[in-house]
This record gives C-alpha cells, structure tokens and sequence, in this order.
C-alpha cells in the first residue's frame, strides 16, 4: 500500500481534458486529502497508466473535447512521472495511437498495451514498451 495517483480526465463542467495530477495517501495519511501533484505535459483522458521502477508512465488516451459530434483525437504519447522528482518527461511514442487501452508490467521492465481504440475504432493489437530501451514494439501472436 501506498499512494494512489489520479491523472488527467475530463471535466464534467465543459467536458475539457485535463493534466491535473493528485496524489492520495491510501494508509490515511494527510487525512486521505488529494495532494496536488505537478501537471502532466499533456491532457489527456482514456489514458493507462502504469507504476514502475518509482515512475508513472501514462499512456496514450483523447485529447478532445469529450462532447458530441466531436472529433476524436487520439493520442500515441507517452509521459513518465518521477515520484521522487515531482516531474514529467515525454518517452518514446507507440507505434500507434490508443485510448481506453488495458495495461500491465511484466518483469518491473516491460509495459504492455492491449487492445482499446483509435478514433471510433476498436484495436486489436498488443505493444510492449522496454523501460530500459526507451522502445515500444508491436508484439505478434
């Protein structure tokens, strides 16, 4: 147990994106109060993320308006959060732009990606990222 950190998201009021980032002490500590954290570089929602190695790498996910008839734009960015720091830096780029993508760590050394969409349409790929390489791959199965 630890903290638990909140990135981005979309703001109910005017359906904007957004970099925001808290953090939340799950043992209690600071009366369970958000913690305001250093923004992300980007906004962004539908995004993964993911603790590794004492960063947060946050992946992918929209930066439009999350409104009607609007045009979706997707994004293939990565950022990594450095917890000890307090600041964010872009990584290396997926090959291809995904939203509302599931995520593990395998091996405190890979990221992999599954699936989500692109646009209006559903993914079917797999990428891993090697945190040491600063890579991502297209992974064929």
């Amino acid at each position: 147990m630890g903290k638990v950190y909140l990135t981005g998201g979309c703001f109910t009021t005017n359906s904007f994106p957004s970099s925001s980032v808290f953090a939340v002490d799950s043992r209690g500590g600071n009366g369970n109060k958000p913690v305001k954290k250093k923004n992300m570089l980007l906004k962004r929602y539908g995004h993964a993320s993911q603790s590794l190695n004492g960063y947060i790498y946050v992946i992918g996910g929209f930066s439009h308006k999350d409104l009607p008839n609007e045009m979706p734009v997707t994004l293939a960015s990565c950022e990594r959060y450095s917890v000890l720091e307090n600041t964010w830096n872009f990584v290396s780029t997926m090959t291809e732009a995904r939203a509302f993508a599931a995520s593990i760590v395998f091996e405190n050394q890979y990221l992999y990606v599954f699936g989500g969409m692109h646009d209006f349409t559903v993914m079917r790929t797999i990428e891993k990222y090697d945190c040491m390489a600063d890579k991502w791959v297209t992974v064929y199965f």
